[in-house]
């Protein structure tokens, strides 16, 4: 009796091994290895040049660096611009004017209201809690006074 080699329970994946003993998926991966090989072997011909081509590129890449390009009187000016344009922001966002920005008395009750706000903001405790504060600041001095 023929033994097969075990191989893992995929489940709607196990095909029966055909006559030959290979699976479907195993043939078709094998021609697919023997078409990229051959591509391969074809794509190295074609690109096989004798050593006298490289020799006449290597030549013409070394004879264009040589030679300054057709824009080459514009590349330290163009490398002054962008440092123009860097001070001038830096000095438009960073020198300040001579002047004090003056108050706006225009206001009226939004300025009061403003000004209203920021008293509310620099209190220690609101000012609807100050009888509460006042009564625990005196429950404590007296805490102090009778202390244990």
């Amino acid at each position: 009796m023929e033994t097969r080699p075990e191989r893992p329970f995929r489940p709607g994946k196990n095909p029966e091994p055909s006559i030959e003993g290979t699976l479907p998926a195993e043939r078709e991966l094998a021609d697919v290895e023997n078409a990229l090989g051959e591509f391969g072997r074809a794509v190295r011909s074609a690109a096989e040049r004798p050593d006298s081509f490289w020799d006449a590129q290597r030549a013409a890449v070394g004879a264009r660096l040589g030679q300054p390009g057709p824009a080459a009187w514009r590349r330290p000016a163009l490398l002054w611009v962008p440092a123009a344009a860097a001070v001038a922001l830096c000095l438009v966002l960073f020198v300040k004017d001579g002047m004090a920005p003056t108050p706006d008395f225009a206001g009226g009750a939004d300025q009061d209201l403003l000004v209203g706000v920021e008293r509310a903001t620099d209190r220690e405790c609101p000012s609807a809690l100050e009888p509460a504060a006042m009564i625990t600041e005196e429950m404590e001095q007296t805490l102090k006074s009778t202390g244990p």
